[in-house]
């Protein structure tokens, strides 16, 4: 069978008869790996929105901790009662609680809850009720701190590849999570020796009310704090600008 003549074409040339034959063809075979190149944002149908959607332009851009623990309504972090209450759960698995100490290790915990106790005596003796208040604060704070490191760690751990090295980061607040468990627990039991001396009418008791206000004034803090370190940019700015003057253009035509 003769060769077939393949044909040029000349662009600018009008073509009376298709044969397929006459093309190249190859088989078409899918890239096993995607390259960075490969993408293309889309820039053609609508520039301005495209770069709008970039994550760098939508707003503010929190730490992943942020969105797990607060509520973020229009680039504003607000306090989430949903953490409150689950550190509040926390709290009441560990308020009754001892230091899970051996025979060996309970003599010195005892001694220190014995000094503390020793110390605080001569501050007593004048306004005994302010020095009294003062403490209890004192225990109330440490406790709120003590049940947010868990929740921290806790939720930390679950993110966390078992088997990878762990952060040091990580680290340094289980070490922390262990020692405001042993602060915790010396205030609570010092307390409780110390309230025949504090002058206070009714029982002593780890007030859980009080904890669970500490836990609300932490939290608060560190959402002010986080509003006021991360920057809002211009296009996520406008994007909200936009976006409420529309809604309120809806609102006014019906």
């Amino acid at each position: 069978m003769a060769k077939k003549e393949k044909k040029s074409f000349n662009p600018g040339t009008t073509v009376d008869h298709f044969d397929p034959t006459e093309l190249e063809t190859e088989e078409l075979v899918y890239k096993q790996k995607t390259e960075h190149s490969d993408y293309t944002p889309d820039t053609n149908a609508d520039p301005e929105g495209a770069e709008a959607r970039l994550p760098q332009n939508t707003g503010k851009q929190f730490p992943e901790r942020v969105h797990r623990d607060y509520l973020v309504r229009n680039g504003v972090v607000e306090v989430s009662q949903g953490t409150i209450q689950a550190c509040m759960a926390i709290f009441d698995t560990k308020a009754e609680t001892a230091m899970n100490l051996t025979d060996e290790q309970l003599p010195k915990y005892e001694k220190e809850v014995e000094a503390i106790v020793e110390g605080k005596k001569p501050l007593l003796f004048v306004d005994a009720p302010t020095s009294g208040y003062n403490m209890l604060s004192e225990m109330t704070r440490t406790w709120a701190e003590f049940v947010c490191a868990i929740y921290d760690y806790t939720s930390w751990s679950r993110q966390l590849n078992p088997e990878l090295d762990q952060p040091e980061s990580f680290i340094a607040l289980e070490t922390k999570m262990h020692e405001l468990g042993r602060k915790a627990r010396l205030l609570r039991d010092s307390s409780k020796e110390l309230w025949v001396f504090f002058n206070i009418n009714g029982k002593f008791s780890l007030e859980r009310s009080r904890v669970e206000r500490a836990l609300e004034g932490r939290f608060q803090r560190l959402a002010d704090y986080y509003n006021n370190k991360y920057s809002d940019s211009t296009i996520g700015k406008e994007q909200r600008i936009a976006s409420s003057d529309f809604t309120d253009s809806i609102v006014e035509s019906v």
